[in-house]
């Protein structure tokens, strides 16, 4: 067993995506929340041979917020990462290449839509 890539608090969802740069090499991106309660983002740097702290920081979240990634292939989003903020609204922050995260707030991301609907206003995301 290797060392350990970060430390996630207690209850903390992750997720991991596989990520392809342009020249298709391949970086595992991994998303966790911290022991000071940040939604973190870590990556394996190959040039470095080790895994580092990326610019993904919402800021302090829910102990234990659920957490989703996932890759978008074409276009200019490449990842897109989703959370629930301390009202319970899903909120979501989406990486791309000519302008990195597009957090847009300090109380982090911005509230998730889905076809011109506001999923605050819906229960769908939760299986109400």
């Amino acid at each position: 067993m290797g060392s350990p890539i970060a430390k996630a608090v207690t209850g903390s969802s992750i997720a991991i995506v596989l990520y392809f740069d342009a020249m298709g090499r391949a970086t595992p991106r991994l998303y966790y929340q911290d022991l000071d309660l940040h939604l973190r983002e870590r990556y394996y740097d190959s040039s470095l041979s080790t895994w580092v702290i990326g610019d993904f920081n919402p800021g302090v979240q829910p102990r234990g917020t659920p957490i989703s990634a996932e890759v978008i292939q074409g276009g200019d989003v490449d990842i897109n990462v989703i959370w629930r903020d301390s009202r319970g609204r899903a909120m979501a922050s989406s990486w791309s290449k000519s302008l990195g995260w597009d957090i847009l707030s300090p109380n982090g991301g911005r509230a998730l839509t889905v076809g011109g609907l506001n999923e605050q206003d819906s229960s769908w995301w939760a299986g109400e």
